[in-house]
């Protein structure tokens, strides 16, 4: 693919992305492009253009360049043990974010821990993927009813917290790799909020994958509504 492909693809995924910001590692694994030159290249060019901008402090990426409005800062976020899911804020820590699936953010992810992102703004979602960490080897089922079972809370404000659903049992696992395993959780209808969080409800001693091989948890991706449109535009960015 040209560089010039790249650059509008680049382009293309900052602009539906609206308001969030990314790093080149997620652009590129949004591309399912196994080089990183080439994404930096397109990257690098479209700044050089002036159609997005970069920030100084984090290396992020964002669309448009039309106002001098600061893109809101998206951060993971945890609460370990999360008592009072209804209530309680949940603390910074940007290794849920980070596009690092194989270092876990603690040992192991123990019943009624919370983790989550802040989307700095409100953002309709259509869902998570939560990749883990365990023992070696690939483990592609969860390891029993006591281990698997999940809550997602939303909430305007970091303090106050509604539940989405608190139905995922054995979530469906869509990744396996050695010692990393992914599981994605579907809500029920795409909700908008600014804060989301996911709360691990089972008492098993852990969340655990086949032959009781405990996880940790080590990054959250979101997804977005799909959209279908039939208008063809060449609005840039």
């Amino acid at each position: 693919m040209s560089l010039t492909e790249d650059k509008e693809r680049c382009a293309k995924i900052l602009r539906e992305r609206g308001g969030l910001s990314l790093n080149w590692h997620r652009i590129r694994r949004i591309l399912n492009k196994n080089s990183k030159s080439a994404v930096k290249d397109a990257l690098d060019d479209l700044v050089t253009d002036g159609r997005i901008k970069q920030t100084d402090s984090q290396g992020l990426f964002f669309a448009g360049t039309t106002t001098t409005t600061t893109p809101p800062v998206v951060a993971g976020l945890l609460l370990e043990p999360d008592s009072t899911p209804l209530s309680g804020a949940m603390s910074v820590d940007n290794d849920l974010i980070d596009g690092n699936k194989s270092t876990a953010i603690t040992s192991y992810w123990y019943p009624n821990y919370s983790y989550g992102i802040d989307f700095g703004e409100s953002k309709e979602v259509a869902g998570f993927d939560v990749y883990c960490t365990h023992a070696g080897g690939i483990r592609s089922s969860w390891g029993g009813s006591s281990y698997d079972s999940f809550s997602v809370y939303e909430s305007s404000d970091n303090s106050t917290w509604t539940l989405v659903s608190s139905g995922f049992d054995g979530p469906p696992i869509f990744y396996t790799a050695d010692g990393i395993t992914a599981f994605r959780i579907k809500l029920p209808v795409p909700k908008t909020n600014r804060y989301f969080k996911i709360r691990f409800e089972d008492g098993g001693a852990t969340i655990a994958f086949d032959q009781t091989a405990s996880g940790s948890i080590t990054e959250i991706e979101e997804y977005f509504p799909t959209t279908t449109s039939t208008t063809t535009t060449t609005t840039t960015v």
